[in-house]
């Protein structure tokens, strides 16, 4: 009974889908972040060459979510991804100050991408996202109104939004 129930209610509710783009820096832990969510552990990576896509489910919602490679030769490539992305994610490593510039600057270009116009925009740590681009910036970047939040650690707990 409970199976006939579920594939009504499935079949009068399709499950809503969501393109999700995870961005950053090589070894910014983009790949972990990823598993963090699919699987509920932190799993040891290889570096991704290219892109990584998962499909994760929660409830009637469906996320397809592509983790891009983060090399400097792949960067370049990133805004083919863009088309019909509902939300992006910039992981930034902390710990790794001296590229800050260069995370300011693909942070900096992103927000000004055509494809990437309602999308919302999640970031690393408050802290970082405020030293990388100032919210003048963003504002002469984007004629949107931006919907971003941060979150910190691999707990994915958010702290400010």
């Amino acid at each position: 009974m409970g199976m006939l129930i579920s594939r009504l209610w499935y079949t009068m509710f399709p499950a809503k889908e969501y393109k999700i783009v995870v961005v950053g820096l090589d070894n910014a832990g983009k790949t972990t972040t990823l598993y963090k969510l699919h699987l509920g552990e932190v799993v040891v990576t290889q570096p991704t060459v290219g892109s990584n896509v998962e499909e994760l489910q929660y409830k009637n919602l469906r996320f397809e979510v592509w983790d891009l490679g983060g090399q400097e030769r792949l960067r370049a490539s990133w805004a083919t991804y863009y088309r019909g992305t509902h939300a992006l994610v910039m992981v930034v490593d902390s710990t790794d100050r001296q590229r800050l510039g260069l995370v300011r600057n693909e942070l900096v270009q992103l927000l000004g991408h055509d494809d990437l116009q309602g999308a919302v925009i999640l970031g690393g740590l408050l802290s970082i996202c405020q030293e990388t681009v100032s919210r003048s910036e963003r504002d002469s970047r984007s004629k949107r109104e931006l919907s971003y939040a941060v979150l910190s650690d691999l707990e994915l707990r958010a702290v400010h939004f």
